[in-house]
């Protein structure tokens, strides 16, 4: 079995955080866990979520909500 993607996304019915379990998996191949804790290697994922990125993110697909969030300086 793949070794799965930690990724992190809301968990919600909002179509950006719902898409996100079917695109990752389909593009990669591998299962993915969703990561609530972002204290270890993680892919912030679809949706306004990138100030939600720590040191251990990586941002694909993601953005901002709002003009005054900010993302991490750290992450990737």
């Amino acid at each position: 079995m793949k070794r799965p993607i930690n990724l992190f996304y809301f968990d919600c019915n909002n179509f950006g955080d719902a898409i996100n379990p079917y695109i990752f998996t389909r593009v990669t191949g591998r299962p993915i866990h969703l990561c609530n804790r972002l204290s270890k290697e993680n892919i912030v994922g679809i949706g306004s979520i990138a100030n939600w990125a720590t040191e251990h993110s990586t941002i694909i697909g993601a953005g901002l909500a709002n003009k005054n969030d900010t993302i991490h300086p750290d992450c990737k």
